[in-house]
């Protein structure tokens, strides 16, 4: 079995995608943070804080994706088509997934589940909880992971790992 990175894509590709996903997780998180609290500090019902939570999610992702079409249509004089627009989908796509955690616990407050206020901050201490983090680096170490690369070669046996012995 082949390996499933392009022969033709320079060394620290995949790094780099990882890192613009990382940048784009780590911004999308800040600014829920932000719209959580600031809903848990006002006077909001149910309907609302879901709608300015989606809203805030799905206006981060246009203004990411716009701008980052616009960079590559002034670098490269045309706009993303093909395996550059699915990067530019798949970098941005965190700022879409920062409102689902948010948006469930809205949910539950609507249900009765726990009040709205308890829902809004919640949503905040889970999105700033070392756990949230944790989890988004091991993602990340799991897919640039070196000694991942030398267990796929060694299950594909395809050695590209060399024994110091």
């Amino acid at each position: 079995m082949a390996d499933d990175r392009r022969a033709d894509a320079p060394p620290g590709t995949e790094a780099a995608v990882l890192a613009d996903r990382l940048k784009e997780r780590i911004y999308a998180t800040i600014t829920m943070i932000a719209v959580v609290v600031g809903l848990s500090l006002g006077d909001v019902g149910s309907l609302g804080a879901v709608a300015t939570v989606l809203t805030t999610a799905l206006g981060l992702w246009l203004a990411a994706f716009v701008a980052d079409q616009q960079a590559h249509r002034t670098v490269h004089r045309h706009l993303a088509t093909g395996p550059e627009l699915r990067r530019m989908l798949y970098v941005s796509s965190p700022l879409l997934s920062c409102a689902v955690g948010p948006a469930v616990l809205i949910a539950l407050a609507a249900l009765d589940v726990l009040s709205l206020h308890a829902a809004l901050l919640t949503a905040a201490g889970w999105a700033s909880s070392p756990c949230s983090c944790g989890a988004v680096w091991a993602g990340c170490a799991w897919e640039a992971a070196p000694w991942r690369r030398r267990w796929r070669a060694w299950r594909t046996r395809r050695s590209v790992w060399r024994s110091p012995w």
